[in-house]
Order: structure tokens, then C-alpha cells, then sequence
């Protein structure tokens, strides 16, 4: 057996049962199929199917068919669409705005421009001499602008440092600053190709060696896995591939251990595990594990939700602010300064840029703008 109990059903007949689910095709073993399969050392979990649909597949080429499976009795508990799945949705709301490229540029132009805000926060908030009260100390009375002047500011430089930390990691998803990253790591030689993105190699058999069968490759697997581990298996696409499963503990990337399987012979090839790789990657691993509150477990997850809780209170109560002071009529944009902006001024919008470089670009957009709006709307009436 693979590692429920010895009540638990062959996996050739398991994967009977999602044959049929799947294209309607009865499957003699999983490996004939294209799709993973998720098993797990606790033996309270279901085994799981992961089915992606090609051209003649209902839900479309992009999408995936769940189906979940009861080791013991084979009978089925369920399938869904993982691209309909409520988490998935939100995921994407989040990672792109439903927008595809488009919505991710539009993501890091307000990450970045979100950095500049925390900085640009700081600053306003510098003591220069003020005591405690709206400074370290927020007011809960007097005039309802100061009080949520002192919400916003003293509220946000506690939790400016988490803020940065939540917000530069996110950079690490960007379409610029991340294709970037992920571009120098491969340069420096930093990228897991042979580790983690090549197919593994089985040893040569002579031809005809039959396939070792799934109920001696997954316990192979199962015993590389961790408490709480979902090991992903991937199977060999060819016959001098070999199958290959990826271990992760709570979606944690720090946690990532990948392990190889010969196809034939069902023994263990290679283990790899993230703090094996080269420290680029690495350093990719632990900023998406920090932006997603992965971390340190709990603890980690409940900093980010204050976190991202808090920017959305800043948020409204700097939106809120301009409504009370912007005069009726206007948009309440500063005037144009009678003064040339310092040279220290300049190097910092410089810095911005280069640091920042879609959010240089935008600067650079307007102050083009800026100067058009400005020649068209001062420029003197046609005369007659």
C-alpha cells in the first residue's frame, strides 16, 4: 500500500474512478494522463486530480478540473473548476485586476507609487521639535481634520516598516521589476533550470522494462514528505523522463522540496530543497513567502491582514482629508510652486525613478502633460 492504511484502495482503481470524470476515459493508471495528482502523509486527506482541459475540454484550454477522491472507498466527494473556485477569483483580482498584463502594470504603478506615498508620509510626519500629542499619540478630540490628521499619520508610521515589507515584496509578482529580478537571477546563474525547471531523467532501461506502478512510486514520494505536506505529483511526459513531485507545506515557497522518481525502477533519485538552491532564488522564495504571510505561519498571516487593513485606512482617511479641505469647485491640486524645484528635490524624483522605474516613467507622462495642459490652457485667444 501507499500510505493511508491497508484499507485504503489501489490507486489503479482510484484512477478508474477519475478516468471516467475525465473526459470520460477509463484510465488504467494516473500516469497516462495528462494532469497531478496530490496525495498527503495524513491519512484523514482525500487524493486529488488535477485535470487540465485542452481544446476539446468543456471549460475551455486555460482551465483545470478538480476531483477529489476517497483513498478508502473510491468513491467520489466532489469536483470543481479550480479557475472557479471563490480564492482563485479574489487571487486574480488581486494579482492583475482581472486585466491580464494590462491590470498587472496598472498593480505596479500603484505599488510603487504606494512606496513613494509611505516615504513621502514619513516625511510630513518628521517631529521637528512638535511634543507627544500627534506625534507619537494620536487626538481623540478637537477639530474633526486634526483628529484625522492624527489617525492618519500616527497610525501609519507605526506600521510603515510592515507596510514597505508587505508592499516591495509584492514587486517580486511585477511585470518590470520582477521579469527584472527574475531575468538577473538567470544571468548570475541563480535559476534552479537543472533542479527544479528541467524534466528528470530516469536511468536507461532496455526497451520494453515495464513501468513501476503507482502503488510503488507514491509511497517513494510519501516518504520524502513532511507533516502537513501536499506533494504534487507531476508524471513523466516521455520515457526517459522520470516522475516528479513537488512538496509544500501550507502554499510556504520557503518550504518547497522537489522530488525525483524513476519511472521504471520506482526508487528515489534526487531530492531538492529550497535551501539548496543559489541565494537569488532564494531571496525570490522568501519575498513571495513575506508578501503572502507565509513565513512564520499564523502569526505572520495576522500581521499582513493589519497590514493590508490599515493601508486601506489610510487610504480613506487621506481621501477624506482632501474632501474637507479642497475648496468647492476644484480639485484642490496644489498650485504650480513660484520657485524651481531645489536640486535636492530633483535628485530625489530622479532616485524615484531609477529605484521605481514604472513609477519614473508615469512621472515623466505627466510632466508632459503638465507642460501641453499648460501651453493649451494659458496660451492667449486666436485674434480676429
Amino acid at each position: 500500500m501507499w500510505g493511508f492504511t491497508d484499507a485504503a484502495k489501489p490507486l489503479p482503481e482510484l484512477c478508474n474512478t477519475i478516468g471516467c470524470l475525465y473526459r470520460g476515459v477509463s484510465l488504467q493508471s494516473c500516469d497516462q494522463c495528462s494532469g497531478q495528482l496530490i496525495v498527503y502523509p495524513d491519512i484523514t486527506r482525500s487524493i486529488q486530480f488535477v485535470g487540465h482541459h485542452g481544446e476539446e475540454g468543456e471549460h475551455g484550454p486555460e482551465e483545470h478540473k478538480l476531483i477529489h477522491i476517497d483513498p478508502y472507498s473510491g468513491a467520489l466527494l466532489g469536483t470543481q473548476i479550480a479557475e472557479h473556485v471563490f480564492f482563485y477569483i479574489v487571487l486574480e483580482l488581486h494579482r492583475n485586476l482581472l486585466l491580464g498584463t494590462t491590470g498587472r502594470y496598472v498593480k505596479e504603478l500603484t505599488t510603487c507609487w504606494g512606496i513613494i506615498l509611505l516615504a513621502t508620509g514619513v516625511f510630513l510626519w518628521w517631529t521637528r521639535g512638535k511634543k507627544n500629542v500627534g506625534v507619537w499619540v494620536p487626538r481623540i478630540r478637537g477639530k474633526l481634520y486634526a483628529v484625522l490628521r492624527d489617525w492618519h499619520a500616527v497610525t501609519g508610521i507605526y506600521v510603515v516598516p510592515l507596510l514597505l515589507i508587505v508592499t516591495a515584496t509584492g514587486l517580486f509578482f511585477s511585470p518590470l521589476m520582477g521579469d527584472a529580478f527574475n531575468a538577473t537571477a538567470k544571468k548570475a546563474g541563480h535559476w534552479p533550470i537543472q533542479e527544479w525547471f528541467l524534466p528528470p531523467q530516469s536511468k536507461p532501461v532496455a526497451e520494453g522494462t515495464p513501468l513501476a506502478t503507482l502503488d510503488e512510486i507514491v509511497p517513494t514520494f510519501l516518504a520524502q514528505s513532511r507533516p502537513n505536506d501536499a506533494v504534487r505529483i507531476r508524471f513523466a511526459e516521455s520515457p526517459e523522463h522520470a516522475h516528479r513531485a513537488f512538496l509544500i507545506q501550507d502554499e510556504d515557497k520557503n518550504s518547497y522540496r522537489s522530488v525525483d522518481v524513476d519511472q521504471y525502477t520506482g526508487e528515489l533519485l534526487k531530492v531538492v530543497d529550497g535551501s539548496d538552491l543559489k541565494f537569488l532564488y532564494r531571496v525570490r522564495l522568501w519575498a513571495v513567502s513575506i508578501h503572502m504571510g507565509q513565513t512564520f505561519g499564523t502569526p505572520t498571516k495576522i500581521l499582513a491582514l493589519v497590514a493590508a487593513v490599515i493601508l486601506l485606512a489610510l487610504s480613506i482617511t487621506g481621501l477624506w482629508m482632501w474632501w474637507m479641505r479642497k475648496p468647492n469647485g476644484r480639485t484642490g491640486f496644489p498650485r504650480r510652486p513660484a520657485r524651481s524645484l531645489p536640486n535636492w528635490g530633483w535628485g530625489i524624483v530622479v532616485l524615484c525613478a531609477l529605484v521605481l522605474p514604472v513609477a519614473g516613467l508615469s512621472i515623466i507622462l505627466v510632466g508632459i502633460f503638465d507642460q501641453l495642459w499648460g501651453r493649451f490652457y494659458n496660451a492667449p485667444p486666436p485674434t480676429t
